[in-house]
């Protein structure tokens, strides 16, 4: 499988604000019956949302987000569908969704970082295998695409995920992933679990967990390591934490180390 890569679309975002719209997503044509046909195969086909639009100041650091509802095969069978995307190479033609992750620190000041397992049929969990993984994913039922919304997808994601309770949350960075264009509204989250208290076996999300120490050599010789092997969400978040909390040169280094 070829890597997937992340653009950071924004960082440093200090607010979001979210703009629902009931306008429903309405393929036509080849693509909806496409849709209408393999949507038969799936086991799971669960709420998503589509991202209409997003806008975003560097001078404030406002990002403003347009969304609406939608079902994961919308965005399965468009943005992660090989086929489409190559007979409809514009992403005006596809779903393209929008997804809550958490980078998670934990009480003892540990990254929660999850290596996703082998694909496994059509298990949304597993459509990019054997990568380094935040938390993150669809809303679950019931839940309208505004910032209530998203709270309580974020919080979510990451009690399906690692068994915990987020007690602080900040919006931080938002990262397109390539070619997908899938769109990642990653916050960082503190949780008061340590790491020891927290699993390393696979939850539902089919991840083996380890915790990271926020520590600038330790990021950087992860980065070096593996950074072939992260998820885009998790490349974007790592490396902009580390620009926050270690300084530029820091972040340059990094950059330089991973840029070939």
């Amino acid at each position: 499988m070829s890597r997937v890569y992340g653009i950071p679309l924004a960082h440093d975002v200090s607010r979001v604000m979210f703009t629902p719209t009931d306008m429903p997503w309405l393929p036509t044509g080849y693509i909806a019956d496409y849709i209408a046909r393999r949507t038969l195969e799936l086991r799971f086909n669960g709420p998503a949302w589509k991202l209409w639009e997003w806008t975003f100041s560097r001078s404030t650091g406002y990002l403003t987000i347009v969304a609406g509802p939608g079902r994961y095969a919308d965005y399965k069978f468009t943005n992660l569908d090989p086929t489409i995307r190559r007979s409809y190479s514009s992403p005006r033609f596809w779903f393209n969704a929008i997804v809550p992750c958490g980078l998670c620190i934990t009480g003892d000041d540990k990254i929660v970082l999850g290596m996703r397992r082998e694909k496994i049929n059509d298990d949304p969990h597993t459509h990019v295998p054997s990568t380094w993984d935040i938390p993150g994913g669809h809303p679950p039922e019931g839940l309208g695409p505004d910032l209530s919304g998203f709270n309580v997808a974020l919080a979510h994601v990451v009690r399906r995920e690692i068994l915990s309770e987020i007690i602080h949350a900040r919006p931080f960075i938002l990262v397109d992933e390539i070619p997908t264009h899938g769109v990642n509204l990653v916050y960082l989250v503190r949780i008061t679990e340590t790491a020891a208290s927290l699993p390393t076996e696979p939850t539902d999300q089919h991840k083996f967990f380890t915790y990271l120490d926020i520590d600038p050599d330790r990021i950087k010789a992860f980065f070096r390591d593996e950074w072939r092997s992260m998820g885009p969400p998790t490349y974007s978040a790592l490396l902009y934490f580390g620009r926050e909390s270690f300084g530029e040169s820091w972040f340059e280094e990094v950059i330089n180390m991973t840029a070939h």
